[in-house]
């Protein structure tokens, strides 16, 4: 954060609700390209719903082990994210955020294509805990597939 900040500034200082919020975002796209597995359960709910085209989701536990044996293998990953928008419920204990996100995975040694790209959009409703904001509902949308989906298709049907 710091090149905004004062000099001496209170590290403690309030940010806002909607950049907490947005900030569950792109942890999520720094865990999966990091590969950081539990960095990457911080950012749901324990009885998340999570849709990603026709696959549905229950529990953060189901979404996180998929998403090991999608990108273990993988060289990398990259997730762009742009155009989050954050819109608070009247309560300030809920919110929805709707995310382009453009995402590159790579695995070199793969036969047939060494890339696979996706293009889409993440709709996203999210509560506030204990421990703070975390996604409770995703719906991803595709909009643009290049590359050989099959590079990850074997490991996402384990």
């Amino acid at each position: 954060m710091g090149a905004n900040r004062a000099a001496g500034a209170d590290e403690e200082e309030d940010i806002s609700p909607e950049n907490e919020v947005a900030d569950v975002i792109v942890r999520y796209a720094t865990a999966i390209d990091s590969k950081d597995w539990p960095l990457l359960g911080s950012c749901f709910t324990e009885d998340c719903e999570a849709v990603y085209r026709a696959r549905v989701f229950r529990g953060v536990e189901e979404l996180v082990d998929y998403m090991i044996g999608v990108h273990t293998d993988l060289d990398g990953s990259l997730h762009r994210l742009t155009n989050i928008v954050v819109k608070l419920g009247d309560d300030g204990e809920t919110a929805t955020t709707r995310s382009y996100v453009d995402a590159l995975l790579v695995r070199r040694s793969h036969e047939v294509s060494p890339t696979y790209r996706v293009i889409g959009s993440y709709t996203d409703s999210l509560v506030r805990g204990v421990d703070g904001w975390r996604i409770a509902h995703r719906d991803y949308q595709d909009l643009w597939q290049e590359g050989d989906r099959g590079m990850i298709e074997a490991k996402a049907s384990q």
